[in-house]
């Protein structure tokens, strides 16, 4: 049976994240992106009246792609996924018996609903840590996913060469439904944020959200899986904005 860890460097380091963890679900919450356990369990599959129609569209097809790609590699699979929020992700892999995936995050109440609507995969266990934090500390894995949450982040560089002390021989860093912007076009994106979050009352916001660009890759062993464009998608096309990047362990 799954469980939720909360380490104790976890709890500790919570003491300062609290505030943000907080303010991030009452962001999350005005934005409409908090759901009940039962649209949960239906995740990525939303009504077309959702005000996140779209978006939970190109969820979906990111998740799939990830787990067709996931497929052709061989053996059984450690997989970790940091930000995992309300573990919806987390659990479409867990559908794979052959993968133990292992979903993370710092914010406890989407954690404990994760854990309640999706604690009975034996293969799926969540833990409220960081990289480098209690059950994190001495696991390698095979794949590390940043799926919609490396925007969350300060250093891209120092995430990713973080998360690769955690991989295994064979492991890759994945980074996706990230937006990654031109250098030229920073400045301009920020303040996009920073409208964003001040018209919605959450302007402390801006300060935790990072804009990254693809130059912050280099140095890196990685290789872009999907380029933003229109995909074809049931009888038309739709078009998909983010990168699928992949980093690839340097022992290879």
């Amino acid at each position: 049976m799954s469980n939720l860890t909360i380490s104790p460097q976890a709890k500790q380091a919570s003491i300062s994240n609290d505030v943000f963890a907080e303010t991030y679900y009452q962001l999350r919450y005005k934005e409409g992106r908090i759901v009940g356990d039962e649209q949960l369990r239906q995740l990525p599959q939303v009504k077309r009246w959702h005000p996140h129609y779209k978006e939970w569209k190109l969820r979906a097809i990111s998740a799939q792609r990830l787990i067709q790609y996931l497929k052709q590699l061989p053996g059984a699979l450690e997989i970790l996924e940091i930000g995992c929020g309300n573990g919806w992700l987390a659990a479409q892999l867990a559908a794979n018996p052959l993968w133990q995936v292992t979903a993370s995050d710092i914010n406890t109440t989407e954690l404990l609903q994760a854990q309640r609507v999706f604690g009975h995969l034996p293969n799926l266990q969540f833990a409220h840590a960081n990289l480098g934090e209690g059950i994190l500390t001495n696991k390698t894995f095979d794949i590390i996913l940043f799926a919609a949450a490396a925007q969350y982040f300060p250093s891209l560089k120092e995430t990713i060469a973080q998360a690769l002390t955690h991989s295994s021989i064979r492991g890759e860093v994945h980074i996706m439904d990230t937006a990654f912007y031109a250098p030229a076009d920073l400045v301009a994106a920020r303040q996009r944020s920073i409208q964003y979050y001040t018209q919605l009352g959450f302007p402390q916001m801006a300060q935790r959200y990072y804009h990254h660009a693809l130059q912050e890759l280099e140095g890196f062993q990685y290789k872009l899986l999907h380029k933003p464009g229109r995909i074809w998608q049931g009888l038309r096309f739709v078009q998909h904005p983010f990168y699928h990047v992949q980093i690839k362990n340097h022992c290879l």
